[in-house]
């Protein structure tokens, strides 16, 4: 099982020129904003005397900031050994936009992909046109030497196309993939029904995408699906991680710092059980464990 050490996270704001489905905390831009570097400041500071050393900025769409490239700074200068952004990259597909971040001290991106045609991306994202400058993010940040790592959510429009999403990420030469499964907030009944993949369905298919990461060279990890899902083999066991542990403050409305997974009452007979996540306790809670059997 992959391990995510646990970082530092500070969000900009809800604001985001997207507007996820998966996403319930994000708002509509609300214009040229300015991030307070006193707040800021404040924040990490807090965050260091906590001896944390790595930081990830996020949103809503930090890239929406004017100042962001001030406030990777101020991290760099209070000892961050390492600052990354997570972002949409949809405002990177200008170059000069982009150099810019690069040249404030960023060490990696975390962008996120969630289909491999527009239709099936801008479909979640519910914002036309925005694959295409998310690719062009993507292909400037790789063109000035920068490391992405792509963050994918698995969920029931996509999962039959994870390969494909595989594939497309390879080609422009990303440097890993982290597909998590998709998380529902309690009471959002209605959107879990249309929203969320049934794991025994998607794991097949999951399990292919991570073949074809394999052939591509690619790093691939799955947060949120245990390797029983996935055949219980020695494959499945060295992609299955657990939701990253993002320490990130009260504005973040995009963050897994709230992701929590459980073991059903059969996984104690599992031999997988010392190297298992678990599965998400929202999954369990709407569908039981029937289709998490022991290996």
């Amino acid at each position: 099982m992959t391990e995510n050490p646990k970082i530092a996270g500070l969000s900009l704001g809800g604001e985001c020129n997207n507007r996820c489905v998966f996403c319930f905390g994000s708002s509509a831009p609300a214009g040229e904003k300015q991030y307070p570097i006193d707040r800021a400041k404040k924040k990490l500071e807090e965050y260091r005397h906590a001896d944390m050393r790595r930081l990830i900025i996020g949103g809503g769409e930090p890239t929406l900031w004017q100042n962001l490239t001030g406030v990777v700074q101020l991290a760099r200068e209070m000892g961050f050994a390492e600052v990354q952004v997570q972002t949409n990259a949809r405002l990177l597909s200008y170059l000069s936009t982009c150099r810019e971040l690069v040249e404030s001290g960023v060490a990696g991106y975390s962008v996120g992909v969630h289909g491999a045609s527009s239709a099936a991306h801008d479909f979640l994202t519910k914002t036309p046109g925005s694959l295409v400058q998310t690719l062009a993010g993507i292909q400037n940040l790789k063109r000035l030497g920068q490391r992405v790592v792509v963050n994918t959510w698995i969920v029931k429009s996509n999962y039959r196309n994870l390969g494909e999403i595989v594939r497309l990420l390879a080609a422009l030469k990303v440097d890993a993939v982290r597909m998590a499964f998709v998380r529902v907030p309690g009471g959002m009944t209605d959107q879990e029904d249309w929203l969320v993949a049934k794991q025994e369905m998607a794991g097949s298919q999951i399990r292919s995408a991570v073949i074809v990461a394999q052939r591509q060279g690619l790093p691939l990890s799955i947060a949120g699906v245990p390797p029983c899902v996935l055949g219980g083999d020695a494959g499945a066991q060295s992609v299955c991680a657990s939701f990253a542990q993002i320490s990130f403050d009260s504005d973040a409305p995009c963050s897994w710092t709230n992701s929590h997974t459980a073991k059903g009452p059969e996984c104690k007979r599992c031999r997988l059980f010392d190297d298992c996540a678990g599965a998400p306790v929202e999954y369990t809670e709407r569908y039981g464990w029937s289709e998490f059997r022991p290996v």
